[in-house]
């Protein structure tokens, strides 16, 4: 019996980045970016069903909302 394991992809505001790290889970995969990227800190994370897994390319995309910048004025 095989088995197929998703590649994984994440799309932060409009930026899609490759699985930095294959093999870990996705806490370790949130805290290596919000290393890269310091707003992502002030979300709630990253869980397995927030994943949307598209068919045909076997990708699945997590997608992390990011908090609108504040302004004055």
């Amino acid at each position: 019996m095989e088995t197929f394991q998703a590649k994984r992809q994440f799309k932060i505001g409009h930026i899609q980045i490759s699985d930095p790290a294959p093999q870990c889970d996705l806490t370790i995969i949130f805290q290596i970016l919000c290393n890269q990227f310091p707003s992502l800190r002030h979300t709630n994370g990253i869980y397995e069903s927030d994943g949307y897994l598209d068919v045909e390319s076997g990708i699945v995309t997590y997608t992390i909302p990011l908090i609108p910048p504040k302004t004055n004025g």
